[in-house]
Parts: structure tokens; C-alpha cells; sequence
């Protein structure tokens, strides 16, 4: 009976209804096809972007942040200034390791790691060749200041005698050193400023901050983090991976290194190169520490950059000839007390490699070079550290800011030469100096009288033509529009005055 009720409705199609439906939308969409090729008779394709970026080798990074870096970088070239390039790249905050020297013990491969820095023992040729092809008669120099140079060290030695006692315990091992290196250096910079046109127009400065950051290739690290533990009401660590700070590249990490220099000597000119660009030297391997800072004893933390060369934008003496640190350091000299000779040793050469990395870095910077903008010469600097009596000297060249590329795409890497534990005197005995060592004089000589040289080639290859620099700028005072206001004349009306 139900199923009765059921009444099924079919709808009746005409005989061939399908074929002929398949007819007319073939025939439809042919028609379609025919309309369209006769009104597009070429067709006009996108370029095919290659794979990589043209002009260098990327080694181990991905197509796509190859590409970021290569539009970052025609994105710099955009840019006129030096203060515009800089400014872009510092404006940002990204999470930056700190590396602060003279903290921790054995960092100083580590710290030839993050700079990709040989160390050579020694000192460069060009200090050889300087007696030799006899542009400076030492013997000369060396009979002319001997005795003007062991006066003041006994004078300043007799005053430091007599004053200790009302100095600070912490700071007087400081203040004498500066005293004695001024006495020092003060005479040795007079006397060749006669003979040398550039130690006349040099800038003498002290307590000055050089401040650098840069990014560097490495392994993917681990870091420790704290996490909040509500049931032991405490903090507790856990091992998380650490977040990359460029392009989201797991391979790159920026640093940031922060010096207090004491003493600062710079020119107009660059100095010579200690070795060319194509020489083996500059390219081959370097000590390998591939940790994460926070192994190491450094901060990371999340803030802005900085690049601080220790002079403003415009200064025309905007190339290191000199560097003074101090070899007793108070920090030095706790991690001397604590952990020994050796352990000093180390981290004195830390001291010298790192500053003079940091202060060629941002030199680099205000010349137009950057992470993303190669250097297309070395920069080269001196840096001393010296107690009065002993001194250690570092010849530093800088070769390469592409720190961020791996060791087979950027084989080039930088070097520091040292050498260390050279005595100018024995001792002051009676308030007599007792064997004043000449050979240690002449190289003292020769880090303050190696003289600036025209490289021969565009010293600023990345900014536009025909623009003024920053050494030219004269005005360091903008001027003020004066707004001249005029006031009218009240006049009143006597007629109607009481």
C-alpha cells in the first residue's frame, strides 16, 4: 500500500539529447579558441628570474634570502649619504651578542672565530722596509730623543712617587700609566711633526668609544632560556633553537663589540696596506670556536645597533694611524691574578685583536662599506698596549666585511700581527732608568711615524659621484632662518581722552 503511494517522476529527454549537448559545447568552446588566437597573435612571456642573484657566490644560503640580501643590498646603493646607509642599518632592534673582552678566560679563539682573524707573530714587512729603503733615519731620531724620553719617564716616575699615596688604590696603577705614556708619546709626536706633514693635521684624542656590529657565519645553535615553573614557584632553564637574526637565516648571527679606547691617534689618509688583497696570506683557514655566546659567557640581547668610530660624520682625519690601550687594565689584571701569565697573555692579544677589528669595521662603515657592501681594499691600523715599560704591538688589516658567507664562498679572511713582551727599560732604580732598550724605541718609532699613502684607487666606490662627502661638509653648525617679526604701531585717538 505505501510503496504505492510512492510515485516516481522521470524526466523525459529527447532521443540523442547528450550527443548533441557534447556537439554544441565543443563546438562553443572551439569557437572560444578560435576567437582568442585571432585576437592575441603573440604572446608576451615574463623573464625568467634565475636561481641566484648575479655577481657572487652565496655558498650554503637559500635561493630565497640570496635574493633578500641582493635587494637589500640595490636597496642600500639607493641611498647618498653615509648617515642615511647607516642609519637604515641601525635602526631596527635585532637580538645581538655582546662580546665584551678582558671578562672570561680563553676567548681569544673564540674571538678569532667571530672575526675570522689569523694571527701572525711578528710584525709586517713594511716596518723593515722602513729603516731600510731609508725613509726614516732611526739612529738619527733614536740619539735626538733617548735622552729627552728617559728625563720625562724619571720625572714622571719621582711625581708618581710622591702622589701615590693620595690616589685611589684601584686607579693609580691607571692614572700612572697614562702619565708615562703621554710622557712618551707626547715628545716622539712633537719631534716628527717637523718632518711630517701629516702628524700636523693628525687628531690626538683620549677616552674615545668604538663601537662596531657585523654578522657572521656559523652553526645552528642552541640556546638556554628561562621558563616559569609555577608549581616549584621558580624559574628553571630549557634548551630551545635560537632564533637567527638575519633574513631568517638559521646559518647567520650578529655581534656587537664595545670599546673604551685610551688614547687615539688619526689622519686624513689611509695607511698602507701590510700585505695585498691577492697574496695567500689573506686567504686560508683560521681558528675554528663554534659555539653560542651564551657557552661562552656573553649577553645576548634584543636593541639597536650601533657603529661609533670615535668621531663624527664630517671630521677630515677619518683614518686610524693609532691606537693606545693600556696593558694593566684592571680587568686584565684580575683575570692575571686569578687564572695566570698565560691566561693574561691571551686576553691581552684578545684586547689588541678585537679593538682593532671593532675600530676598522666602523671605519669601514663611514666610507660606505657595510655587511651587504663589500670592501674593495683593506683597512689597516696600529694598536699598542703598553704599561709604561712594557709594550705589545698589533699591526691589524681588515680584508673582508662578508663575514656572513661561509668559508668556501668567502675564503678570504683577516689578520692581526703581534708582538709582545717588549721592555723599553729594565727598571728605575735611585730614580735612574737602567737599560733603555733601543730596538724597542724604534719600533715605537715606527708605529707613530708610518706615514699615510695614496692608495691609488676610489676610496669610497659605493657612494654617488659629484655629490660633496662628509670631509668636505665645513658648516658643522646648520645656519638658523631668522624670522624677522614687525609690530604695527598702536595709535590711539587723544580726541576722546578724559
Amino acid at each position: 500500500m505505501a510503496a504505492s503511494l510512492v510515485r516516481s517522476r522521470f524526466i523525459k529527454f529527447p532521443p540523442n539529447f547528450l550527443y548533441y549537448s557534447c556537439y554544441f559545447t565543443n563546438r562553443r568552446h572551439y569557437s572560444a579558441q578560435v576567437q582568442l588566437q585571432e585576437e592575441v597573435k603573440e604572446v608576451e612571456y615574463p623573464p625568467i628570474k634565475p636561481r641566484w642573484p648575479p655577481g657572487q657566490v652565496w655558498g650554503e644560503l637559500s635561493e630565497k634570502n640570496a635574493w633578500k640580501i641582493y635587494d637589500e643590498t640595490q636597496n642600500i646603493m639607493t641611498m647618498p649619504t653615509v648617515e642615511e646607509r647607516i642609519k637604515h642599518l641601525t635602526s631596527n632592534e635585532n637580538k645581538i651578542a655582546l662580546l665584551r673582552t678582558r671578562i672570561n678566560p680563553k676567548n681569544l679563539q673564540y674571538f678569532q672565530d667571530r672575526t675570522k682573524t689569523n694571527l701572525v707573530d711578528g710584525l709586517p714587512d713594511v716596518y723593515s722596509s722602513m729603516e731600510k729603503d731609508g725613509v726614516l733615519d732611526l739612529d738619527a731620531v733614536v740619539t735626538r730623543l733617548r735622552p729627552i724620553i728617559i728625563d720625562g719617564i724619571e720625572m714622571e716616575h719621582d711625581k708618581l712617587e710622591r702622589s701615590r699615596l693620595f690616589w685611589a688604590k684601584s686607579a693609580k696603577d691607571m692614572i700612572a700609566t697614562r702619565l708615562l705614556l703621554k710622557q712618551t708619546l707626547l715628545p716622539i709626536r712633537g719631534y716628527l711633526s717637523g718632518q711630517n706633514a701629516h702628524m700636523q693635521r693628525s687628531r690626538f684624542d683620549e677616552n674615545v668609544r668604538v663601537v662596531a656590529f657585523w654578522d657572521k657565519y656559523g652553526e645552528k645553535h642552541k640556546r638556554i632560556e628561562n621558563d616559569y615553573n609555577r608549581n616549584a614557584r621558580r624559574r628553571r632553564k630549557k634548551d630551545e633553537d635560537d632564533k637567527p637574526v638575519m633574513f631568517n637565516e638559521p646559518y647567520l648571527y650578529r655581534f656587537q663589540a664595545d670599546e673604551m679606547v685610551p688614547i687615539q691617534i688619526r689622519v686624513e689618509n689611509p695607511l698602507p696596506e701590510f700585505v695585498p688583497l691577492n697574496n695567500e696570506l689573506c686567504l686560508g683557514d683560521y681558528p675554528h670556536c663554534d659555539y653560542s655566546p651564551i657557552v661562552m659567557g656573553f649577553r645576548r640581547v634584543k636593541e639597536k645597533q650601533a657603529c661609533v668610530p670615535g668621531f663624527n660624520l664630517g671630521d677630515p682625519c677619518e683614518f686610524g694611524l693609532l691606537s693606545i690601550l693600556f696593558s694593566n687594565d684592571s680587568a686584565l689584571m684580575y683575570l692575571k691574578k686569578c687564572y695566570g701569565d698565560l691566561q693574561y697573555k691571551e686576553a691581552l692579544i684578545a684586547y689588541g685583536l678585537m679593538t682593532s677589528f671593532i675600530w676598522t669595521v666602523s671605519q669601514a662603515h663611514y666610507q660606505g662599506f657595510n655587511t651587504f657592501l663589500e670592501l674593495t681594499y683593506p683597512f689597516t691600523t696600529q694598536t699598542i698596549a703598553a704599561d709604561g715599560q712594557n709594550f705589545s704591538f698589533f699591526a691589524y688589516q681588515l680584508n673582508t666585511l662578508h663575514l656572513w658567507k661561509s668559508d668556501e664562498a668567502n675564503p678570504r679572511r683577516n689578520l692581526c700581527w703581534a708582538s709582545l713582551d717588549n721592555k723599553l727599560y729594565d727598571k728605575v732604580e735611585n730614580g735612574k732608568v737602567k737599560g733603555f732598550n733601543d730596538d724597542v724605541f724604534k719600533t715605537l718609532l715606527k708605529f707613530v711615524s708610518l706615514k699615510p699613502v695614496d692608495r691609488g684607487v676610489d676610496l669610497r666606490p659605493y657612494l654617488p659621484k659629484g655629490k660633496p662627502l662628509p670631509v668636505d661638509c665645513k658648516e658643522y653648525i646648520p645656519k638658523t632662518v631668522e624670522k624677522i617679526i614687525v609690530e604695527e604701531k598702536i595709535i590711539y585717538d587723544e580726541s576722546r581722552s578724559n
